[in-house]
């Protein structure tokens, strides 16, 4: 598995707000493209199961699969999550996958059922108040929802308010969502522009619960071969964004830790507490 190794050129603020007029229409017409494959739902008479991810990815599903799907709660599925996006951005890759708890409008349960696992970019250079440049949001809920028209619909709603959330502070041209039901993934893509695809789906009569998805989605299975390339996608193209983004060059370790350390000896000493 591909990791980078990478530290960030000093950039001025000035110089980065003009390099968002400068991103080239190429480069947002490939980005553009590449997603697409993320909203064309596999074929499952084509879809093998997959054994390249981590022994821990198994093991997770293994676990929750002890526990009635009828019964098994939101945060078993939880792991399952943390160790795939660990697969996809590991420790030196300049991600780091970070779970918070954060409820949106649209929830209805306990707040400690709403981790949400971010994706972000930690690298220093990086001008985030310190939390990292979001890529990935990635909301896990229980397999039972795959039949549970009005938990789908609440789950849609959920992701959506996030990425919306997220629009104002966007610095990198694109930001990706997935909704996972059980070992079952959607993809959703945001552009700076707002725009969110696929589209929300039709709100329908409250009495006719059907209507609310009229297209297929969570069809990506992280089990089998479709989920395994999806997130492969979705990590090339979030590393591929960053680099263009913030004009990361490969490091090697050594010379990550000999700038940390020259970092951390710069930084001013804190003033003795007066007894």
């Amino acid at each position: 598995m591909r990791m980078m190794r990478h530290t960030i050129n000093a950039i001025e603020s000035e110089e980065m707000e003009d390099e968002d007029e400068e991103e080239t229409v190429a480069f947002r017409r490939d980005l553009a493209g590449r997603v697409q494959a993320l909203h064309v739902q596999p074929d499952p008479t084509n879809d093998p199961p997959e054994f390249t991810w981590p022994p821990e990815v198994y093991e997770s599903l293994e676990q929750v699969s002890t526990i009635p799907e009828s019964v098994a709660p939101e945060f078993l599925w939880y792991p399952m999550a943390n160790m795939v996006l660990a697969a996809m951005f590991p420790p030196g890759s300049g991600f780091a996958v970070a779970p918070q708890v954060i409820p949106t409008n649209h929830s209805t349960k306990e707040a400690e059922d709403y981790i949400v696992f971010w994706v972000r970019l930690v690298l220093p250079g990086v001008a985030a108040n310190g939390r990292g440049v979001a890529v990935v949001i990635w909301e896990a809920k229980p397999v039972q929802f795959l039949r549970q028209p009005v938990s789908q619909r609440e789950a849609d709603d959920q992701m959506r308010e996030r990425l919306i959330n997220m629009k104002a502070s966007m610095t990198v041209p694109l930001l990706i969502g997935i909704s996972s039901m059980g070992p079952r993934l959607h993809f959703y893509t945001m552009f700076r522009d707002g725009h969110i695809n696929p589209p929300a789906p039709p709100q329908g009569n409250l009495s006719r619960l059907e209507r609310f998805w009229d297209i297929p989605h969570h069809r990506f299975d992280v089990e089998r071969r479709s989920g395994c390339e999806a997130m492969r996608l979705v990590r090339d193209i979030c590393n591929d964004m960053v680099a263009q983004r913030f004009h990361i060059r490969e490091m090697p370790a050594d010379e990550r830790m000999e700038e940390i350390r020259r970092r951390r000896e710069a930084r001013p000493r804190p003033a003795p507490k007066q007894v």
